[in-house]
């Protein structure tokens, strides 16, 4: 971590607001910038243009169950590729990254223990204080409001199946009681 530190060198972080005030420009030290990595609740991974990994900070950690230690000079690929995005999933996020531009997306990855999580990332470049490129993700496992969701929609689902089918017998029962009604009307019209 030493030595990201002295490498990297922040953008000035903008705040911005929809009201009338005016917007607040900050600049922070590789030191601060980092200091709130450490305590994010965000998942940071900071790699080199090659992809290797030269920096985790503790939430990534937690939810992949990789630590710093075992990932860190290794590729992202190697470690989290789950195989549920196809390659140009890949090389678009490469190209756009590579452009200067901030990639997000939702991306299936694979945990140290093998489990599969959803992590909605952005991933963006920055200079180090030396001019390389360093790419930047920030995410956070969105695997359990996935679930949720699903698991929502499919109760949705089964109640909609089961109104439609409340609605359909009811309609056959009204349908039988007038045709019932309309043979009782004929047998008393024909007397």
């Amino acid at each position: 971590m030493a030595e990201i530190k002295k490498q990297l060198t922040p953008p000035p972080m903008e705040f911005k607001s929809n009201r009338a005030e005016p917007q607040a420009k900050i600049m922070l030290s590789p030191q601060d910038f980092l200091a709130i990595i450490e305590i994010s609740f965000e998942g940071v991974i900071i790699t080199g243009k090659d992809g290797i990994i030269l920096y985790v900070n503790p939430a990534w950690e937690k939810a992949t169950g990789w630590s710093a230690g075992e990932v860190v000079g290794k590729t992202t690929p190697r470690i989290l590729k789950s195989g549920k995005q196809p390659q140009s999933f890949y090389e678009e996020m490469w190209k756009t990254i590579a452009s200067g531009k901030l990639f997000r997306a939702e991306i299936t990855n694979k945990r140290k223990d093998g489990s599969l999580y959803i992590s909605e990332a952005a991933i963006f470049p920055v200079r180090s204080v030396e001019g390389e490129t360093l790419y930047i993700e920030v995410s956070r496992d969105i695997t359990a409001q996935r679930e949720a969701e699903s698991r929502l929609e499919k109760i949705q689902k089964e109640q909609t199946e089961r109104l439609t089918q409340k609605v359909s017998e009811k309609t056959r029962d009204l349908n039988e009681k007038i045709a019932e009604l309309e043979m009782i009307n004929k047998l008393m019209v024909g007397r």
